[in-house]
């Protein structure tokens, strides 16, 4: 019988969802009765393999979450400026060896994915959520259309994404020494490590809340 992986999840939820078009935190927006927020708590609260979630906030809203999410949190946090900054101030609190990073703006979570990711955790130290290109893509210059692009070459990256803890706080702490900025956690391994990372097959519904023009797909999917 397979043997059941226990992780620890960071589910940030520190932003200030500018770009969203709102004038509160986007993570608070409700879809259907329920936040966004509260999708990604319903997952991981009811995940068997879940043993932590460290729920990483922002400053003016730490005392609604802590009144609204502490009984059903191990830990909340205190967030930095950036998203990496927030991972790096979790990591401070997570217990156990293998630990998850995601996104509270993608409140749809498929099951098997998170399965995949803990599955690849037997062989690799790392491994991301990853979706094939449907549409060309194209490099520019301005509005000019400069090259075209071999699709298959390139990914589109979602979260959850997993890691063996000791390696996500490594990476961390040399990226905090260099200055040096990644777009998620996965750039970090790949900068300041050798360890190959895992592509595991995402999930297209696990779409990202970043913009208003996302709301229509995510009310439809949820």
């Amino acid at each position: 019988m397979k043997k059941r992986m226990k992780f620890s999840i960071i589910l940030l939820a520190a932003g200030t969802g500018k770009r969203s078009g709102l004038n509160y935190n986007k993570i608070f927006y409700k879809i259907h009765g329920k936040s966004l927020l509260d999708y990604s708590l319903d997952y991981f609260i009811n995940c068997e393999d879940c043993v932590e979630i460290i729920l990483v906030v922002n400053k003016s809203d730490e005392s609604l979450v802590k009144k609204m999410y502490s009984s059903m949190v191990g830990k909340i946090v205190l967030g930095g400026l950036t998203r990496q900054e927030s991972v790096q101030q979790a990591l401070k609190h997570v217990k156990e060896e293998y630990v998850l990073v995601h996104d509270s703006a993608r409140p749809f979570i498929n099951g098997r994915c998170v399965d995949d990711l803990l599955g690849a955790l037997v062989d690799y130290d790392a491994a991301t959520l990853g979706m094939q290109l449907k549409d060309s893509i194209c490099k520019t210059d301005g509005n000019r259309l400069e090259k075209t692009l071999n699709r298959s070459d390139y990914m589109l990256i979602q979260t959850p994404q997993a890691f063996k803890k000791s390696l996500l706080i490594e990476v961390h702490r040399l990226a905090k020494k260099d200055g040096f900025t990644g777009t998620d956690d996965t750039s970090l391994v790949k900068q300041y490590s050798d360890q190959p990372i895992k592509i595991v097959k995402g999930d297209v519904r696990m779409h990202k809340f970043t913009t208003l023009s996302d709301l229509d797909y995510l009310k439809v999917i949820l």
